[in-house]
């Protein structure tokens, strides 16, 4: 052969083998799960979907209806088998000895009504319901029941049958399973329609009508079959191995080309019945909780459910949503995603991952130990070529995948079959006699599958180390970001570019598509690729972490930190400039920078801000300005994309906002983490469960189901339930409760609702997920009821108008007005005439009455004179003593005030320095005392107990016995101050520790420094002493007792030395700023969170960080709160 003609071939097979792999990664439909109530937790036998598009299933408990947001059981007189309802809305139950309809009354409860005619069939288990237009056969084991539309039942009973293996529908007719072949069956007799019969010992356990006149049957030897009639062929399945491991079950049509077949040890496989190959896997490692599936079911939106050992779920086969992680081999916590032609990449927390193809069952031979088959001479033997040869099966494990009971042997016929369509009956067929031998014991080779289901695994990218952040498409390749450098990817090959970097983000430049960005924990660096390597271009060094990058022009870059964006200036030539960008009141939040939407944006965990060019600010953007508490999220992995999530999703890329048709499924996934776009144009999700999803944006048609609202009931305020239809109420009962639902099952409680009573209230009230609408009082008068339900997805059920009418109570009735006029026309005629008799009799009395009560009045006047004048002189004496009191406290305040070590001196003594001082009232509890003893400076901060006035005075105790203390001591320690200070205390205020005694002392900190040798001491009662260096933070404790009085045993006060650096900066404080109440939830500011701020303001200037101190006080009192306590902070930078 030509080499060129080689070449031509090889190529050829190579495109077809990745077309063939593009094809296969077509993931796992999107599950959605029913987690059921603990009381309700019961195995789902059958299920059907309601013409009001809720669930209904049978479980052991009795019927259980589900609406997309609520379980509720329904308990019935025995345990419902089996279930079914027909185009008539009629639902019909099958149980062990009954049979009948269940209705739905109007509080929402079913009730059962039989229509079994023969009390003496109490043991026979109806199990099976089939319904043709109008009939509804009951199917029990030696008995057939109809019922026709008006509800009447006839007996079909078999006195020919010894044993039967199953029932099927089959051109509107019921058909019998027999071991002579298929019969029809009517009430008068049983009919031969065809002569094949099934393998041997097998049942139908199912069956389904694929199209006119073809009905697929599942039989009890794992096999399906199709059935036309006159012939039954084996239906070719491709994994017809996995089947017979996982035992069939059940089946049904999904649509024209599709069918499920369930399985009780496999879950659920969707085939294509007419290639025979299977779509779709769906089980344990595909996303379905358990491997044991009890029933599936088709519902009116063309979902498939699936009642399994762990609840119930639905899978959404129209939905353009695929799950792509439960394959084997994928390790870690999902953190990024790309595609790279047709194949899928995914970084992890334990490395870089790729999706490839694989077996898909693994096989083994093994060598076992039969009975050769013995050989049979027959004498006259009938070939029947649509029937299949008997299998060797094994009766107790067949029965065992009965998808409801277990069935009983079919037996024989035992009466003549007649004629059917004018053909003559079938004769009897000689059967085969057969001479046997004894079996002899073989060794034969076997092949076994183990039962797997899985095409295509994760494989790890080799030479890849640590975490995988980030994947981006790079000039025909991908790089990748992690915490142990920067990567290239090639051939699933990993080659370092940056070594041993922590690398948090990478950008590819939209001004050139050779240069790529990178941010680390403490630099930027610029690269660019040239030929086939990297090579480093520049960088610039910050203090703090870089998280996101945005080009704003070639030559102007922002990148974003904690807090704050850096400005970085590219035009010099030889140097880089920066400038910064603080985001107040978002410290800790990651300010996310990007250029979007023709626009430089910054984005905070609470707005989303633009920068105004002209004032070089950011400007809050108008949509946002009024949504201050909206949690915004923002996914930007893709460099030329950035996903904004609020309550809806937005996609922008550099030009503008990107419409994408399909961008609104993803409200269906909770905690999404990151979003991507691939060059297809689908989209890529990953949640916080490890999911990683596919919306397909590409479909010819957007899923969009029929949805409706539902009146659950109607209850009027005397607790009655009422029709959902024309409301008319008498006045008594004028309040309604109404229960409404919209069966929904994309996803749990994914329905809102909202209401409105025309006529009462103007407006719509907000959309809710309340179904429970309530109306505690409603006024006479004619009203419309109008209800309105919406998906998550933003589709809505059409209003629901119900007329409600409230009767006039009595008392507004013609009726009433007239007896209240007759009867006030009566009082009032009434009281005229007694009231001329007692005014006659009264004047006299009143005449005397005047006198006296004249001469009281003038009494009681001069006593009201005298008494206003006494109080409005003690009301003088009051404010005098309050204003006295009042310049009394204020020239205490001055007197404080002098004792206090004034500025001047404090400069003197002390070289970079604040005093946050803060009385909560005139006087203060706190106070600072400082003074230089020889070459060394005496720093104390003190909080006495209490505040005000009581506070003040020992105050000046202090500060009197810290004057006396130094300079009566020679040898000077900050511990024997605080010792000293304590004798001085208890002495002055006699305190001996006897119950009952007052406690005051303080607690305090104390600080020599001697700035010659680079030394200081430290004590402290209660209150600790914080030592920043290098950016870090130290607690140095203080001793757990005050300078006063202690219950405990007395202690030494403990001294800390410590040797000085240049830049420590030292803090010292009372508890009024950590325990002051404050913010939004009115808590305390507490210590951590001061012990922060202390660190992030180590920038700054001492007096810069007393005004950060002062504003972030105010700040956190608000206008709510009031200042508890004394405030005291002093800060000293070495």
């Amino acid at each position: 052969m030509h080499r060129s003609s080689i070449k031509v071939f090889f190529a050829f097979i190579f495109l077809c083998l990745l077309n063939l792999n593009s094809a296969a990664q077509k993931g796992t439909p999107y599950i959605n799960h029913f987690p059921m109530e603990d009381e309700l937790n019961y195995r789902v036998w059958d299920m059907i979907n309601l013409p009001n598009q809720e669930m209904l299933f049978t479980c052991r408990k009795g019927l259980l209806s589900y609406n997309g947001s609520k379980w509720n059981l329904h308990t019935l007189s025995s345990v419902p088998l089996v279930i079914e309802t027909d185009e008539r809305g009629r639902i019909f139950v099958g149980f062990r000895g009954d049979f009948g309809l269940v209705k739905k009354d109007s509080a929402g409860s079913y009730h059962f009504q039989s229509l079994l005619p023969d009390s003496s069939m109490k043991d026979v288990v109806f199990d099976e319901i089939y319904i043709e237009q109008d009939s509804v056969f009951f199917i029990g084991e030696k008995s057939v029941y109809l019922v026709d539309k008006d509800n009447n039942t006839s007996n079909f009973s078999f006195p020919r049958f010894d044993e039967h293996h199953g029932f099927f529908m089959h051109r509107k007719q019921l058909q019998v399973v027999t071991d002579n072949g298929i019969c029809s069956v009517d009430p008068d007799s049983v009919d031969l329609f065809s002569n094949v019969t099934l393998p041997h010992n097998s049942d139908i356990f199912f069956h389904f009508k694929v199209k006119r006149g073809v009905t697929y049957l599942g039989a009890s030897n794992n096999k399906l079959y199709k059935f036309d009639g006159e012939n039954l062929l084996k239906v070719n399945i491709k994994d017809q191995a996995y089947l017979d491991e996982s035992v069939l079950v059940d089946g049904l049509l999904l649509n024209d080309s599709l069918i499920a077949l369930s399985t009780n040890i496999g879950g659920v496989l969707i085939i294509n019945h007419n290639t025979g190959k299977t779509l779709y896997t769906i089980n344990y490692t595909t996303g379905l909780p358990d491997n044991k599936v009890y029933d599936i079911y088709l519902d009116k939106k063309n979902g498939l459910w699936i009642a399994h050992g762990r609840g119930i779920s639905r899978i959404s086969l129209s939905l353009p949503i695929m799950l792509f992680n439960k394959y084997p081999g994928l390790s870690g916590n999902l953190y990024a995603f790309t595609r790279k032609q047709n194949e899928i990449y995914l970084g992890t927390s334990e490395g870089l991952y790729y999706l490839t193809k694989q077996k898909q069952y693994k096989t083994r031979q093994i060598t076992v130990r039969v009975p050769e088959k013995t050989e049979a001479k027959t004498k006259k033997k009938k070939q029947v070529s649509a029937q299949e040869k008997p299998e060797n099966t094994n009766d107790t494990k067949k029965k065992g995948r009965v998808r409801k009971f277990f069935r009983k042997v079919a037996q024989k016929i035992k009466a003549p079959i007649k004629k059917i369509s004018g053909k003559e009956p079938a004769k009897e067929q000689p059967q085969p006699q057969t001479v046997k031998k004894e079996p002899e014991l073989t060794y034969r080779t076997r092949t076994i599958y183990s039962l797997q289901s899985i095409s295509h695994a994760y494989k790890k990218v080799a030479e890849f180390k640590g975490k995988c952040f980030q994947l981006i498409h790079h000039n025909n390749q991908i790089l990748a970001a992690s915490n142990t450098g920067l990567y290239t990817i090639k051939n699933h090959k990993a080659k370092v570019i940056l070594k041993d970097t922590y690398v948090n983000f990478i950008k590819k430049s939209r001004f050139d598509p050779r240069k790529l960005l990178v941010a680390t924990n403490d630099e930027i660096i610029f690269l660019e690729y040239t030929g086939d390597n990297w090579n480093l271009i520049m960088k610039h060094s910050f203090d703090e972490p870089i998280y996101s990058i945005a080009e704003q022009t070639p030559k102007t870059i922002w990148v974003g930190g904690l807090g704050k964006a850096f400005k970085i200036d590219l035009h010099a030539q030889d140097s880089i400039s920066t400038n910064v960008m603080h985001f107040k009141g978002n410290m800790l939040d990651e300010v996310v920078v990007r250029y979007f939407n023709k626009k430089l944006h910054f984005i905070v965990s609470s707005a989303i801000y633009i920068l105004d060019n002209k004032q070089n600010k950011p400007i809050k953007k108008k949509e946002y300005a009024e949504r201050n508490a909206l949690d915004i999220f923002a996914f930007y992995n893709q460099p030329e994309y950035t996903w904004i999530k609020t309550d809806q999703w937005n996609l922008y890329d550099y030009y503008g906002e990107k419409k994408l048709a399909a961008i609104k499924y993803l409200k269906l996934l909770d905690n999404i983490d990151e979003a991507f776009l691939d060059e297809n144009q689908q989209i890529w999700v990953i949640d916080n469960y490890n999911n990683l999803y596919r919306i397909n944006n590409q479909t010819d048609s957007i899923y969009t189901p029929n949805f409706r609202l539902n009146i659950a009931s109607i209850q009027h305020k005397g607790g009655a339930f009422l029709k959902a239809g024309d409301i008319k109420l008498e006045y008594e009962d004028n309040a309604i409760t109404v229960k409404v639902s919209s069966p929904y099952f994309l996803k749990n409680n994914a329905v809102k609702y909202r209401y409105k009573l025309v006529g009462l209230t103007e407006k719509w009230s907000d959309w809710s997920n309340n179904e429970i609408i309530n109306f505690p009082f409603i006024p006479a008068g004619t009203y419309y009821l109008l209800l309105e339900s919406k998906t998550v997805l933003g589709k809505k059920s059409g209003i629901t108008k119900i007329p409600v009418h409230i009767d006039k109570p009595f008392r507004q009735t013609i009726i009433f007005y007239l007896l209240v006029i007759l009867l006030l026309t009566g009082v009032v005629f009434l009281i005229i005439i007694l009231r001329e008799r007692k005014l006659k009799r009264d004047k006299v009395l009143l005449e005397a009455k005047v006198k006296a009560r004249t001469k009281t009045i003038s009494e009681q006047k001069e006593e009201i004179t005298v008494q206003h004048d006494e109080i409005k002189e003690q009301k003088n004496r009051i404010e005098q003593q309050h204003n006295d009191i009042k310049q009394s406290i204020t020239y205490a305040k001055r007197i404080q005030a002098a004792a206090l070590p004034d500025k001047p001196l404090i400069d003197r003594q002390l070289k970079d320095y604040f005093i946050f001082f803060k009385p909560r009232d005139i006087v203060s509890g706190d106070f600072y005392w400082i003074n230089k003893i020889g070459n060394k400076t005496i720093v104390m901060a003190a909080d006495c107990t209490g505040h005000g006035v009581p506070g003040a005075f020992m105050s000046m105790l202090g500060i009197s016995f810290l004057n006396e203390i130094t300079s009566t001591i020679k040898d000077l320690h900050a511990n024997t101050i605080l010792d000293e200070l304590r004798r001085y205390v208890k002495e002055t205020l006699s305190q001996e520790g006897k119950e009952g005694e007052a406690k005051d002392g303080m607690d305090a900190s104390l600080m020599i420094i001697d700035y010659e040798n680079k030394k200081a001491e430290f004590s402290g009662a209660f209150n600790p002493l914080y030592m920043i260096r290098g950016g870090e933070l130290k607690e140095i404790k203080a001793d757990k007792m005050p300078v006063g009085i202690y219950l405990k045993k007395e202690t030494p006060f403990t001294n800390h030395e410590i040797e000085l650096k240049q830049g420590d900066t030292f803090y010292m404080l009372s508890d009024g700023f950590p325990d002051q109440f404050g913010g939004k939830k009115g808590r305390k500011f507490m210590r951590k969170p001061f012990k922060r701020l202390l660190i992030n303001m180590q920038d700054k200037s001492m007096e810069e960080q007393k005004d950060i101190l002062d504003n972030t006080f105010r700040e956190w009192l608000g206008t709510v709160h009031q200042q508890i306590d004394d405030v005291l902070v002093i800060g000293l930078r070495i």
